[in-house]
């Protein structure tokens, strides 16, 4: 009996961060209904229209980001750009909609600014999403967020120390968001 219970438990933890087409689909078209004027406050009215891109089909590639904002001046387009190996392989439907609001925030925040990206995704973003997620929902969202930039930062080579040190201080970050203390940035890397 307890290995059926041992089974049982692995497959329900290793289908913990992955999400299916459909549904990732349905999630990302609920993100942009919601947060499509919000997301146009941040141009002033030089944009006109809100939208994510996913590519299903893209596989993971070390210089192609995961996820990314874009603008298109031509089209009066800004959006999120989202890469399938991403969502299959490291996402549920909160750690994507934290993703889609810490890119989001990148429109706010300017494309650099990791850290105000995260505060962003952390607080004002559920808020305008109009989610309050428990602690105990928020814990399982940061885990997943800090399981997926730790593999990505092995992916590219870097040392245990640095990884550590970043995804401590950018997990305080989410947190002083959600419980809505003032920013304060890790001036560290």
């Amino acid at each position: 009996m307890q290995g059926i219970k041992i089974t049982f438990i692995l497959l329900v933890s290793l289908n913990l961060y992955s999400l299916e087409k459909k549904r990732a689909l349905e999630v990302i078209d609920e993100f942009e209904n919601r947060m499509s004027s919000f997301a146009l406050e941040a141009y002033e009215g030089r944009f006109k229209k809100f939208h994510i891109n996913l590519d299903w089909n893209r596989k993971y590639s070390p210089t192609s980001p995961g996820a990314s904002p874009f603008s298109n001046p031509i089209s009066w387009t800004i959006g999120i750009s989202l890469a399938g190996w991403l969502v299959k392989d490291h996402l549920n439907k909160n750690t994507l909609i934290f993703v889609l609001c810490h890119e989001l925030g990148h429109h706010f925040y300017g494309l650099g600014d990791e850290e105000k990206a995260d505060y962003f995704a952390g607080g004002e973003c559920w808020k305008e999403y109009q989610i309050r997620l428990s602690v105990k929902e928020m814990k399982l969202v940061i885990k997943g967020i800090n399981d997926f930039r730790f593999w990505y930062l092995t992916q590219h080579n870097y040392p245990l120390h640095f990884k550590t040190k970043m995804l401590v201080c950018r997990e305080q970050i989410i947190w002083d968001a959600y419980n809505d203390a003032p920013f304060k940035s890790c001036n560290s890397f």
